[in-house]
C-alpha cells in the first residue's frame, strides 16, 4: 500500500489506541514499553487470516474493511497486547480493548457474519480498566486494507460473510519480528528476537497508535 505521496505504508496490527503522550513523559513510556516487551519474551511468529469484515471506529464516522486473524500457536498477539496495555496503564494511559464493549475500533456486533466468532472470544464488560490477562482478544486483532466514510450496505456486509477466505488468500510469508511505536517524529522499534530497542524511520507490522 502507498500513501497519496507514494510512500510505502506497510500493513500492521494495532496493539494500542492512539495515546496523547506529553513530551516530558515520552522517555519514561519508551523505557516502560521496552521493559514490558522484554518480560513478555515473545519470539517472532507467523499469522493466518480468518475472515473479511467491515467494522466501525469508536466514533462510527469511518468504516474499515479488515482481515481478521486466527490465534497464533503460542498466543503471541494476546501476550504482546497485555505487555503494551500494562506499559500504557503504568504511564497513566488507557489500554486497548480494556473497557468492554465499544472499546477501541471494534464493537460487539462487528463480526456477526464471521464464521470464526466464538462466544468465548467476546470482550468482557468490566467496571475496571486494568489489564486482564485471562481475556482472549483474538477476535479484535485485524489488518485494515481499506476504509470508507459511509457505513457499507447490508448486502455488502452479508456478501463478505459468505466468502471462504482460505480459497483466495494465504497468510503473509514474512515473520512478525518487531513491535513499533511512533512517538512524535520518531518510530521506536523493538525486536522480538532480541533484548534491544532501537529508533528507526520505518513503520511496523505490529504497531502502537
Amino acid at each position: 500500500m502507498l500513501s497519496p505521496l507514494g510512500a510505502p505504508l506497510p500493513l500492521h496490527i494495532s496493539l494500542s489506541r492512539t495515546l496523547q503522550i506529553k513530551t516530558d513523559d515520552r522517555d519514561r513510556f519508551v523505557q516502560t514499553l521496552a521493559s514490558g516487551l522484554m518480560k513478555a519474551s515473545v519470539k517472532p511468529f507467523n499469522i493466518q487470516f480468518a475472515a473479511l469484515g467491515w467494522v466501525p471506529n469508536f466514533q462510527r464516522n469511518r468504516w474499515f474493511l479488515i482481515l481478521t486473524i486466527t490465534k497464533p500457536v503460542h498466543d503471541e498477539l494476546n501476550r504482546l497486547l497485555v505487555a503494551c496495555n500494562k506499559a500504557a496503564e503504568k504511564c497513566g494511559h488507557p489500554g486497548l480493548y480494556t473497557g468492554g464493549s465499544g472499546d477501541g475500533p471494534m464493537e460487539d456486533n462487528a463480526f456477526q457474519n464471521s464464521p470464526t466468532k466464538k462466544k468465548s472470544d467476546a470482550p468482557r464488560d468490566r467496571k475496571d480498566t486494568k489489564t486482564d490477562e485471562s481475556v482472549d482478544f483474538t477476535r479484535n486483532f485485524h489488518i485494515s486494507i481499506a476504509w470508507s466514510l459511509e457505513e457499507p450496505d447490508h448486502e455488502w456486509v452479508s456478501l463478505l460473510g459468505n466468502i471462504d477466505l482460505n480459497k483466495h488468500l494465504y497468510g503473509p510469508e514474512a515473520t512478525f519480528d518487531k513491535v513499533k511505536a511512533r512517538i512524535g517524529n520518531h518510530v521506536h522499534s523493538f525486536d522480538l528476537s532480541s533484548r534491544k530497542g532501537s529508533t528507526t524511520k520505518g513503520v511496523g507490522i505490529l504497531g502502537l497508535g
